[in-house]
């Protein structure tokens, strides 16, 4: 299990959550991997699926959810491009920040730190609800990095 996060009260409370999360990506509809991987803000935690050699889109998902929120539509996504389901810093999820970003600038920075981990230099950007804040952010603050901006209810 990973280390503890500050989002959750207890570690009873997160233990719980993680096993529900894990649950969730059953319905996950085909082959995905998972990556924890560090940034200067914490560990973020991502979902791929998709063919290696496709285009990027990265996925931000909206607010108290996680993730898993893109297993309905996550195969047809993946048909054509290589998904990055990020697990918004700050929220619930496997993401565990340790240093959290403090302003607009900060957050788009976690971002391209993905971004450069994945060797991505622009992809295209989804965003549902708060993840359409943390896309249209990331837009505002590297557009040269962001092909196509694509919202859902922001």
């Amino acid at each position: 299990m990973q280390s503890h996060s500050p989002i959750f009260k207890s570690a009873k409370a997160e233990t719980r959550f993680y096993s529900v999360y894990d649950a969730a990506m059953e319905l996950w509809p085909i082959p995905y991997q998972e990556h924890d991987i560090p940034t200067s803000y914490g560990s973020t935690h991502v979902i791929i699926s998709g063919p290696e050699d496709a285009p990027p889109i990265i996925l931000f998902h909206c607010a108290l959810m996680t993730s898993a929120i893109w297993s309905p539509i996550i195969e047809e996504l993946s048909r054509n491009h290589r998904t990055y389901a990020v697990d918004v810093i700050g929220d619930v999820g496997k993401t565990i920040p340790s240093n959290p970003p403090l302003s607009e600038k900060d957050l788009a920075n976690w971002v391209v730190e993905i971004y450069e981990f994945f060797k991505i230099k622009s992809a295209k950007v989804l965003g549902w609800s708060f993840g359409g804040f943390v896309a249209t952010n990331f837009t505002i603050h590297e557009p040269e990095r962001v092909e196509k901006l694509g919202l859902l209810a922001p």
